[in-house]
């Protein structure tokens, strides 16, 4: 690691990674609503800003973290490396984080963390950075369930009918499962495991 190359985080780590850990909260609490993270950071060469936060505040020595071959090459694997001293996993299935860029393949839902009927809360969190989401959609999914008064539509721009089936037949292991982010530039939303999906 080229100590050099490593580009600084967080201006104000305490918090900076408390708000954001709150807001992240929020997110899988109120699932399809918008949540804007500041911009707390130098601009790097590294994954866009809400994802790159969200991993910095939410990663320590404790955790682990898979991240794409794609990103891989933006040593965005030294950076958070440096900043929270996670463990890096060789498989999305070793791994608590994971982050992919929707122009990825992204991996089977099936080939991710989703706990054990004892601990249910060690499924993953994964990170998409996707192009361009919508909520209140017209086209997109319907997301039910708790945190939410009545269904609400969210399109997720790129994300295949076949990621969706596979995360409708994860509700079926609930409460096992994963939770999933979706990152475009400082904005994220949360869809955790318990929101019922419908294609």
């Amino acid at each position: 690691m080229d100590l050099k190359q490593i580009a600084p985080g967080f201006k104000d780590v305490g918090y900076s990674s408390q708000r954001i850990f709150r807001q992240v909260m929020q997110a899988f609490s109120r699932p399809g609503n918008i949540y804007s993270v500041a911009d707390d950071i130098s601009q790097t060469p590294y994954a866009p800003g809400a994802a790159t936060q969200i991993l910095l505040a939410m990663l320590d020595s404790e955790t682990s973290l898979f991240i794409s071959k794609s990103t891989s090459k933006h040593r965005l694997d030294d950076y958070l490396r440096f900043h929270t001293a996670c463990n890096m996993a060789q498989q999305p299935n070793d791994a608590q984080f994971s982050y992919f860029s929707i122009s990825d393949n992204l991996p089977h839902l099936s080939e991710m963390a989703i706990g054990s009927d004892e601990y249910p809360d060690q499924g993953a969190t994964i990170l998409i950075e996707v192009s361009e989401f919508k909520v209140d959609a017209v086209t997109g999914v319907s997301i039910s369930g708790p945190g939410l008064k009545e269904p609400k539509r969210i399109d997720i721009v790129g994300i295949a009918n076949s990621f969706w089936q596979e995360r409708q037949t994860l509700q079926k292991e609930f409460p096992k499962g994963i939770d999933l982010l979706f990152c475009c530039g400082l904005e994220f939303i949360g869809l955790p495991r318990s929101t019922q999906v419908e294609i």
